[in-house]
């Protein structure tokens, strides 16, 4: 009647049993047990193009990252199911979507692990307020004295105005005023933005804001104003106010 009981996980231990019989006549057996109540564990690794702040700019492939158990040996492990290589890929933004990865190990235990994907691959979007190309104004001066350029032609397509401006005189300098544009991002949020004022003179290449030296045979001048928009995923967005810069009698400004 004497009995052994085998208490923690063991991948296979033998027990022994012993036999007499009344005349003295002895004998063995044997039998091994194998035990395993342990939950194997895995971890959910996501790939794709990653931004910043825990954001991805593109697909995520989420897949099992990691398996483990120690006695019996993992039997299944994937993402969604108890389905060996099981995938999940996420292809829309979102602000938080959570998967589950199943396992099971050879003795029939399971768990599951979890993880979350932030995906934000849409550029902030342009707010442009109706006033922007009324408030674009243009000032010049020599130091002591106001002269009074003109700008005509705004207007704007898509993520770029333009318009002219026609300086009263070649000397001193200019300055445009103007309502800055904003943007905005409904999932990862507004992080921050550049702004780069350039002057190019009549072929093309950077000179000092403000100046704009020429003849009246030349080309006009530009002068740019380029915004960078960057949400918190690391996805940008550009906004661009050319002016195209030319003196009053000038070809541009006759």
């Amino acid at each position: 009647g004497a009995t052994q009981s085998q208490t923690s996980d063991t991948t296979g231990k033998t027990f022994t049993g012993y036999v007499r019989d009344k005349a003295g006549n002895t004998n063995t057996c044997t039998t091994t047990v194998k035990k395993d109540e342990t939950k194997p564990s895995c971890t959910l690794k996501a790939s794709g193009t990653t931004g910043n702040s825990g954001w991805f700019r593109g697909n995520v492939t989420i897949s099992i990252g990691s398996k483990s158990d120690a006695t019996s040996g993992v039997d299944v492990a994937g993402v969604g199911s108890y389905t060996n290589g099981a995938i999940k890929t996420q292809t829309s933004d979102t602000k938080g979507t959570s998967y589950t990865g199943y396992i099971r190990d050879k003795a029939g235990n399971t768990n599951t692990c979890t993880t979350t994907v932030k995906k934000d691959a849409t550029a902030p979007y342009l707010n442009l307020p109706s006033s922007f190309l009324d408030n674009i104004g243009v000032e010049q001066w020599n130091g002591s004295t106001y002269f009074n350029p003109t700008i005509s032609n705004k207007k704007c397509s898509g993520n770029e105005c333009t318009a002219t401006i026609c300086l009263a005189r070649r000397v001193g300098s200019f300055q445009v005023t103007g309502v800055n544009p904003s943007f905005g991002d409904a999932l990862s949020g507004y992080y921050t933005y550049h702004v780069n004022y350039e002057m190019l003179d009549k072929n093309g290449n950077p000179t000092v804001t403000g100046g704009c030296l020429r003849t009246a045979g030349d080309n006009p001048c530009n002068y740019r104003w380029t915004y960078l928009y960057e949400d918190r995923a690391g996805n940008t967005n550009t906004f661009y106010v050319d002016f195209t810069v030319d003196y009053q009698g000038f070809n541009t400004c006759k």
